[in-house]
């Protein structure tokens, strides 16, 4: 099964949003149909933009989007979040507790749900325990790279803007170039670990050129 319908090829500058028929572009999924499903949903910031928030409740599902995206060609990313706070008991590089309250992945090679295990990617997160500038590989791959860009409860409850370069955060943590395109971009707040809770809004993603 694709992850969604449809696939956008993206060029600088563009914009992954939520707003109007757009939202139908993201899929909500599970990585096993029983397990419990965040509560993503889109909603209208006071000045007008369209966000998502997600509320999770001992679940972990990711909000999904397939795109193509050329790292080489436009390799700047962008966006805002917000979180209500980190977890208790998580510890997001651990594998019994690597729940956070808010993650930002780029994948590669991920076309079908059947292809997670050999995909690879970046993830960027909101972490809890882990100091902001961090970067260790996921607790239960090699084939995923987390960047800690926040940590903790100090800067909870405030937007905080973010930019990074895409090429050079894979480059700096696989020791290569990135193996063709980003096919897929997704949000993830998962509290099924530690079976706790945890509410995180995300803004428009923007893709670019290095300025």
């Amino acid at each position: 099964m694709l992850l969604v319908p449809l696939v956008e090829t993206l060029h600088a500058p563009a914009m992954l949003g939520y707003a109007g028929a757009e939202w139908s572009t993201w899929q909500n999924a599970t990585s096993l149909p029983w397990h419990p499903k965040v509560h993503y949903r889109p909603e209208q910031a006071p000045d007008g933009t369209w966000i998502v928030r997600a509320d999770s409740r001992a679940a972990a599902s990711m909000l999904t989007r397939r795109v193509v995206i050329d790292p080489v060609k436009t390799p700047q990313i962008s966006w805002s979040w917000k979180v209500e706070g980190p977890i208790a008991r998580a510890d997001e590089a651990q594998r019994r507790s690597d729940d956070v309250p808010a993650r930002l992945y780029f994948f590669w090679n991920l076309r079908r749900k059947e292809d997670m295990p050999r995909a690879t990617g970046i993830a960027y997160i909101w972490g809890n325990s882990r100091p902001a500038g961090t970067v260790h590989a996921a607790p239960d791959t090699g084939r995923i790279g987390i960047y800690v860009l926040r940590s903790g409860r100090e800067e909870a409850g405030t937007w905080k803007h973010e930019s990074r370069d895409l090429r050079a955060d894979y480059r700096d943590f696989f020791r290569r170039e990135p193996t063709g395109p980003v096919t897929a971009v997704a949000l993830l707040t998962d509290t099924d670990q530690t079976k706790g809770h945890a509410t995180a809004w995300y803004g428009p993603i923007s893709v670019g050129r290095v300025r």
